[in-house]
């Protein structure tokens, strides 16, 4: 057994863990048959059911900037002199979704696949676990209704899962507007946010000019006199696996096992994140892959206060072993 420990999971950078991967083999540490690779990530739909993931959405991310005059501007003596770079950085934000959080970006769902006859048996099952109040709870929303979508459909759960395993979605994850003053009311002459987008199974550079086509009509359409500036920071692939596959099956079987449960209550899942080494991994050693996750839904992955069941923990343990 070869444990591989990657650190480079958030930023996308896989070439040290492959090359260290290619090193395990020539040194002798990493030969003969390799049966399967086990991964230990992603998380539960829930708190109660244990899941097996056998894809992941890739992702792609995009610096936007819009950059005005040499300097920032006093609001009482220049406001409303010229367009703002922050107004045309939010229209151009609020052009990549529709009202209910959709990507309006055309041709961004492009080569994403349909359904198939096994994600669609999957996903039913794993949407029956999801009432409206997991889903409320989940994205935080407390006593409020939250989105039309999940007040209107018979089944939220589904389209939640759908949303999350098999479409593209667009998401602002960082905005600035330059140095904060302490002192006046100032127009920033620079202002940029981070566009995330999760893709299902585009190719990453498609992704790329078909958000930089969206951006560049939106912007001229604004007749601005500011510049706008699209920065590639990272591109990394969707990842799908055979749900049925020796690898997977075993680890079904040991789930079911430590959990004291019959196999087919373990589900099986696509999730939403991205793990850029994992397709790289399974092209490198050529076998199966299998994702037990450990984490359940309320454990906070990748939030602050994130954490694990003692309980999960040890079964986890019997479980691998």
């Amino acid at each position: 057994v070869l444990f591989l420990v990657d650190g480079y999971e958030e930023s996308g950078d896989p070439s040290d863990t492959i090359r260290m991967l290619r090193e395990a083999k020539s040194d002798g540490w990493l030969r003969g048959e390799i049966i399967g690779l086990i991964i230990n990530n992603s998380q539960w739909i829930d708190d109660e059911r244990p899941c097996l993931c056998y894809g992941m959405r890739g992702v792609v991310d995009l610096e936007v900037a819009i950059k005005g005059g040499e300097r920032d501007l006093h609001s009482g003596v220049n406001g409303g002199l010229l367009p703002e770079p922050i107004f045309d950085l939010t229209a151009l934000a609020s052009s990549l979704v529709d009202s209910s959080g959709l990507p309006a970006v055309a041709g961004l769902s492009d080569g994403v696949s349909n359904l198939s006859e096994e994600d669609l048996q999957n996903l039913t099952a794993a949407a029956q676990q999801m009432s409206v109040e997991k889903i409320t709870r989940r994205l935080g929303l407390g006593g409020s209704g939250g989105p039309a979508w999940l007040q209107n459909l018979q089944s939220p759960g589904f389209e939640a899962l759908k949303r999350t395993w098999v479409q593209p979605s667009i998401s602002i994850t960082e905005v600035g507007k330059g140095p904060k003053h302490q002192h006046g009311r100032h127009i920033a002459n620079r202002a940029s946010c981070v566009i995330s987008i999760r893709t299902p199974g585009q190719k990453g550079e498609d992704v790329v000019s078909c958000l930089k086509q969206h951006l560049k009509h939106e912007f001229g359409k604004r007749r601005s006199c500011n510049q706008l500036e699209i920065n590639t920071l990272a591109v990394s692939e969707a990842w799908v696996t055979k749900p049925t596959s020796k690898v997977f099956c075993a680890a079904r079987a040991a789930v079911a096992d430590a959990w004291k449960m019959d196999e087919s209550a373990v589900l099986a899942v696509r999730e939403g994140g991205t793990i850029a080494i994992l397709p790289l991994l399974e092209a490198e050693l050529g076998c199966d892959v299998v994702q037990m996750a450990f984490s359940q839904a309320s454990d906070a992955v990748h939030l602050p206060n994130e954490r694990m069941s003692r309980t999960v923990l040890a079964r986890a343990v019997d479980a691998i072993a």
